[in-house]
């Protein structure tokens, strides 16, 4: 069986490029930053025998809504990801 982890991310991006990330597992740590940035909800999947990662996803914020799947999956965002980006 496989262990899946969510959390937050902050991507600073330069021309389209992330150059500097920052993970947190509440959405309200996350201070955006001057210039351009995304904040988007990471789903990962590890193996729990050898804690390897096997997947990672993002769903990322659209005008402060997260959309109902993960991006090129049909995987959904657990709904109390929604009320947390609610809240922020």
């Amino acid at each position: 069986m496989n262990k899946t982890t969510y959390e937050w991310v902050l991507e600073v991006l330069e021309d389209g490029d992330v150059v500097d990330a920052t993970y947190a597992d509440r959405l309200a740590s996350l201070q955006p930053v001057s210039g351009e940035w995304a904040i988007a909800l990471v789903r990962q999947t590890y193996c729990t025998i050898d804690g390897d990662l096997l997947d990672k996803q993002y769903a990322y914020l659209q005008n402060g809504i997260l959309p109902k799947y993960f991006e090129d999956t049909c995987i959904r965002v657990p709904k109390k990801y929604y009320a947390e980006a609610a809240r922020n």
